[in-house]
């Protein structure tokens, strides 16, 4: 499992050939969180997108996952979220 350190990910992927590589979900959207706050947009749109991310990092099935993509997408690009 990696938590925050990125910069070995190449090397262990060279190193062990085929490994799967874990991130950890704590400092996957704590960096998210950064990119998303560095954007010039609005709070309640920052707070939107957050809030598909999470629903995707936690979402129990891959349909729902797929579905909070979409969502991502539409609201990443300043569309309206159809609910």
């Amino acid at each position: 499992m990696i938590d925050k350190d990125l910069t070995n990910v190449d090397l262990i992927s060279e190193l062990f050939l085929g490994v799967f590589i874990l991130y950890c979900v704590f400092h996957v959207i704590k960096y998210l969180k950064s990119l998303v706050a560095n954007e010039v947009i609005s709070n309640e749109r920052k707070n939107i997108i957050m809030s598909n991310i999470k629903k995707m990092v936690w979402a129990k099935s891959e349909e729902i996952n797929t579905k909070e993509y979409e969502e991502f997408k539409k609201n990443a690009k300043g569309k309206k979220s159809t609910g």
